[in-house]
């Protein structure tokens, strides 16, 4: 368990009144003043076939909860056996938020089901009982979704029943009140006779013609995909649904969300994924991208930097910027803990530490209580009688934060910082700004986030060598860190070596004898002290110059190119080379030594040396301070002076 930095604050509160265990919530505005509150629904544990009422927690907008009255739900308050899943939407068209709850009853032998609950939302507040108005089917339902199926203008429902109850899977067709039919004749008649197992629906969009088609994700069965014809018949797709991620036989679906992964426009899967050998013993997410016409392919190794890490299960995973920069991360609940994603800007994903948020498992919402714009998660357990409430703020560290020598989780702000995670397995999320992040020592995840950010190797205590094109070839306190959103790298005092990306980025050797390889693109390479080699790659590079000239501080340009590369020097360092900007033409001259007291830079074609000559007039000696190919069209043109 880590005892590191972590970028929560955590409120905890006991709300008495609990019965049972809470295995469901959502989070809306109860009583319309403006505030999420929460609405959950509970079972027993150990099991038992017997029902417990809905409840609801109304924000007190002081970052707590209490206890709603039974009163704000008329017509009696509903009740559930084993509650699966809560669906919220505005069913009977009066712009107010209803809620169903998909309920499969006592998980055991004889596996009799109970029925589903709806409940409609009041214009005064709270909801009245509507589940009278279903089918009184006892369903084992495992999930449900809302879309108009039907082209109608109104919310309809898919009710994933499987084994157990009364009842096969169905749609519940709305007539825009809230008030349902039960059919079965837009499904293929396998599904309908729970031919196959599904254990989670979602109604998505998969061949963009404006119509909700339907996923079905199943229980170590293939996944089904059907195509509404847009009046709610439903067929099933051309194209097969890669295997899952614990394979073809062993995977169980548990959970889908929509989200456009590679921003083309169509919306991709999120499946989330059990075992069934060991039974509901691990957990993996994959990526399902769609190409627009109903085909899918595994592209999880693209999108996420790693499977999830805990031995349970993850039930659901939501989409939320938790570290406000803009983007949506990923948050699952699992009952060994909070797993979280971090996004790097792109829908690139990076797992944070089992414990980085909460270091317990529970029901979870991600719901802003504060109404600061940052979600907070909020976890609702049940001990002696009591709602055991958890709300974590999600902290977003200002000016420079230096971690511990244990795994911390560092969240930045908008403006420039360095964050330092010292020793440890850390995360370092950069946020806006041009930021600095030092891992340090250990498997350290640097994510810059927007702006131009370096990943510093300062305090290492001997040589390293990262590469932004292939961390795997890191060595030193670099060994085991990944990148993402980072630009650029700098490096220790002792010989280190640096290689660039596809990208332009900045490379600074430090101190040392330092190897600099910038691969593609426009890059700036700055060796530092030492005698350095430095690689500009493809690309229009800058070769910079800014620290003390000497016999020991001589680098090596290998790759110069005079049409597209360009020398900088620093007139702190070159005192009388001139003016700011372009070079003098007067300045520069080819041979072994100046030839009047004009000249500045000689480039020696013969031998590939540059000198800088301080008066040109040989009563300060020349100083060599770089090497480059022999025999190039060099012309001032080639040098700039920097401040």
């Amino acid at each position: 368990m880590s005892a590191g930095l972590k970028p929560v604050k955590i409120a905890y509160f006991q709300i008495s009144g609990s019965v049972g265990g809470t295995q469901e919530l959502v989070a809306v505005d109860v009583n319309h003043d403006g505030k999420l509150d929460l609405v959950g629904a509970n079972l027993y544990y150990p099991l038992q076939d017997s029902a417990i009422p809905v409840f609801t927690l109304l924000n007190n907008g002081s970052g707590g909860f209490t206890l709603g009255a039974q009163s704000l739900i008329t017509g009696g308050v509903p009740a559930t056996v084993h509650p699966r899943e809560m669906v919220t939407g505005d069913f009977n068209g009066d712009g107010i938020t209803d809620i169903f709850i998909a309920d499969h009853g006592y998980d055991a032998s004889p596996f009799p089901g109970h029925t589903n609950v709806l409940m409609l939302g009041k214009a005064t507040g709270g909801f009245v009982d509507a589940s009278s108005t279903l089918p009184t089917i006892p369903d084992f339902s495992h999930s449900a979704d809302a879309a108009d199926i039907d082209g109608d203008g109104d919310l309809d429902l898919y009710v994933g029943n499987i084994n157990g109850g009364g009842s096969g899977p169905y749609f519940l067709i709305n007539d825009g009140t809230a008030h349902f039919t039960v059919s079965s004749a837009g499904l293929p008649s396998d599904i309908v006779n729970r031919q196959g197992v599904y254990t989670t629906s979602l109604f998505i969009d998969v061949d963009g013609d404006g119509d909700k088609d339907l996923y079905l994700g199943s229980d170590t069965t293939n996944d089904r995909l059907l195509i509404n014809n847009g009046a709610g018949q439903f067929i099933d797709a051309s194209s097969s649904m890669p295997s899952g991620l614990f394979g073809p036989a062993d995977s169980i679906r548990l959970d889908a969300k929509a989200f456009d992964f590679n921003r083309d426009g169509k919306a991709d899967i999120l499946s989330v994924q059990t075992n069934n050998n060991p039974f509901y013993q691990g957990a993996k997410l994959q990526v399902l991208i769609s190409d627009g016409h109903g085909g899918f392919s595994d592209q999880s190794a693209l999108y996420l930097d790693s499977q999830p890490t805990l031995s349970g299960w993850i039930k659901y995973v939501s989409f939320a910027d938790i570290n406000k920069d803009g983007s949506l991360d990923m948050i699952g609940e699992s009952g060994d803990g909070v797993v979280a994603y971090i996004n790097d800007g792109s829908n690139h994903f990076y797992q944070l530490a089992p414990d980085a948020l909460f270091s317990s498992g529970g029901t979870i919402e991600v719901m802003d209580v504060n109404g600061d714009g940052v979600p907070e998660i909020v976890q609702v357990g049940n001990y002696d009688g009591k709602y055991q409430v958890t709300v974590a703020s999600m902290q977003i560290s200002a000016g420079n934060v230096t971690g511990t020598a244990s795994a911390d989780t560092i969240f930045g702000g908008s403006k420039a910082q360095t964050l330092s995670g010292k020793g440890g397995n850390d995360v370092l999320v950069g946020g806006g700004g041009n930021d600095i992040l030092v891992g340090g020592a250990g498997a350290d995840k640097l994510l810059g986030g927007t702006g131009s950010d370096t990943a510093s190797y300062a305090d290492a205590t001997k040589a390293i060598s990262a590469s932004l094109a292939n961390s795997a070839k890191n060595t030193g306190d670099a060994k085991g860190d990944v990148y993402a959103s980072i630009e650029n790298l700098a490096g220790s005092k002792y010989s280190d070596v640096l290689t660039g990306d596809a990208a332009g980025n900045t490379l600074s050797g430090g101190d040392g004898n330092d190897k600099l390889y910038g691969g593609a693109g426009n890059d700036k390479l700055y060796g530092g002290l030492g005698k350095d080699v430095l690689v500009g790659g493809l690309g229009k590079d800058t070769f910079v110059f800014d620290t003390k000239l000497g016999a020991t501080n001589v680098d090596n340009i290998a790759d110069f190119v005079v049409k597209d590369d360009t020398i900088w020097l620093d007139d702190d360092i070159f005192t009388k080379v001139g003016k700011t900007g372009h070079l003098a033409k007067d300045a520069f001259w080819i041979g072994t030594k100046a030839h009047d007291a004009t000249d500045r830079i000689i480039y020696d074609d013969k031998s590939g040396k540059l000198w800088y000559d301080a008066d040109g007039n040989g009563k300060e000696a020349a100083v060599l301070f770089a090497t480059i190919d022999k025999h190039l069209k060099m012309t001032f043109a080639d040098f700039d002076i920097i401040a």
